[in-house]
């Protein structure tokens, strides 16, 4: 599940051209997979971990809010109200239908519960470390412990049942 970076995105983070960064994968500096894009063109496409450090850092620093730190469910555990965990990626569509959702109940109900995501391909051992099996995933914690945890994508009032016995 780790992060999978077109040419493009690749050749910002280390700041040379994409045509630089396409030989340093050919001369096998740089691991990479091709993949058929919805031209059916080849594509590069280059694991976060082939890239350079200082590239990797970058990446991190630039997506800060969807690369959590992985002491992410260690502070859920420690925190003095619920905390709802959404384990998510980029490429999932359920994911994608369950953000918003998350996002409104955030908005009414972040005054007494805590909601984190978790870019579950950014941060593999995090999502690895707390058994996710499938995406998206959403843990609620409680004094400490996981209390609630579905997988999939659920319709808003089945997760506002589920939230108001933390309210």
């Amino acid at each position: 599940m780790e992060a999978l970076l077109k040419a493009s995105e690749a050749s910002a983070l280390m700041g040379v051209s994409m045509r630089h960064v396409r030989r340093m994968a050919q001369s096998g500096a740089l691991s990479y997979q091709i993949h058929m894009n919805a031209q059916n063109r080849p594509e590069y496409l280059f694991p976060l971990s082939s890239l350079p450090d200082a590239a990797q850092q970058k990446y991190f620093a630039e997506h800060a809010p969807a690369a959590l730190p992985a002491a992410t469910p260690s502070k859920a555990k420690k925190a003095d109200k619920p905390t709802v965990v959404d384990y998510w990626a980029d490429w999932c569509g359920p994911c994608k239908q369950l953000s918003p959702i998350l996002d409104q109940l955030a908005e009414e109900y972040g005054d007494k519960i805590n909601f984190v995501k978790v870019d579950a391909d950014a941060n593999t051992k995090v999502a690895t470390d707390q058994g996710i099996l499938g995406l998206p995933t959403v843990q609620i914690y409680q004094n400490g412990e996981v209390v609630k945890q579905f997988q999939g994508g659920k319709p808003k009032s089945v997760i506002v049942k589920m939230l108001q016995e933390f309210v």
